[in-house]
């Protein structure tokens, strides 16, 4: 009784994976679109996979039973992993180099006026800091692609310039609401067909609501940043000039990619840097 309850469930896993390569190549022959549109393009891919389904999932277009329904449902998650690929994430994190009581004493990094830190302030923790910012862009599964070190009173959104003549283009870019702007949204569709998406500020009535799959996708930036604090201890900094702080974050930017590496050779999750070494 226990093997043929056993087999049943791999046959039905088995059946599922099945499915969802058969619906790949259903989605590549019918849907093969420069992802210049994320939302337009997901939605598309949600009905086929509802569709491809129909038979398989209830009436809230899941495998399975939830005792705690989820924000999103198991047909979303597919849909969601078949368009990622085409998805970049946009942020930035202070870097301060001392605390705001010992600005006018500090004399780090102030080896060169155009690139010696400054005041700026963080939406996170609403507060001042003294430093610079550190931009970042990367792929939807935390794979980093552009970076820039900037003081800290510069705008995120002139970081955007800088994704403009990365390698990026062809794909969707997700940010925050520091990153609104309708001119530099449409310059970077025109020259790289890249498609900005932010959250709706408070007056922008006209503007459609952030999904909730951006939302969500946020998250893995995010979770980024508090890598590179908690284990890399980005903001703990010795440097006494701005090229030794430079060097010193490019360091930390590569020991993430190569723990990334390492998992991947493996078959390990993406992320998990804490055990990317522990085999």
């Amino acid at each position: 009784m226990l093997l043929k309850t056993v087999y049943n469930l791999y046959k039905k896993r088995l059946c599922i994976l099945l499915y969802i390569s058969k619906l790949k190549v259903d989605i590549h022959h019918k849907y093969f679109l420069i992802m210049h549109n994320l939302k337009s393009n997901f939605d598309k891919i949600l009905n086929i996979t509802k569709s491809f389904y129909k038979g398989s999932i209830d009436a809230d277009h899941n495998y399975y039973f939830y005792p705690n329904k989820p924000k999103m449902s198991d047909c979303e998650i597919i849909a969601l992993s078949l368009v990622g690929e085409n998805i970049y994430l946009v942020d930035s994190i202070p870097v301060p180099i001392c605390k705001n009581a010992r600005i006018n004493r500090s004399k780090i990094c102030k080896d060169d006026y155009e690139t010696a830190p400054d005041r700026g302030y963080s939406a996170v923790t609403k507060s001042y800091f003294y430093g610079y910012k550190l931009h970042l862009a990367t792929s939807i599964r935390g794979v980093y692609s552009s970076m820039e070190l900037t003081k800290a009173s510069i705008h995120d959104i002139h970081f955007l310039n800088e994704v403009k003549h990365s390698r990026i283009e062809n794909c969707a870019l997700i940010g925050d609401k520091g990153y609104v702007s309708e001119p530099i949204q449409q310059d970077l569709f025109t020259t790289r067909q890249i498609k900005l998406f932010t959250p709706v500020k408070s007056g922008q009535h006209d503007k459609e609501p952030f999904p909730f799959i951006f939302m969500k996708s946020r998250k893995r930036i995010e979770t980024l940043f508090s890598q590179l604090c908690d284990q890399l201890m980005l903001k703990r900094n010795y440097a006494k000039s701005t090229k030794g702080l430079s060097v010193c974050i490019l360091c930390k930017i590569t020991a993430v990619t190569l723990l990334q590496y390492i998992n991947y050779k493996n078959e390990k999750p993406l992320n998990h840097l804490k055990y990317a070494l522990a085999s």
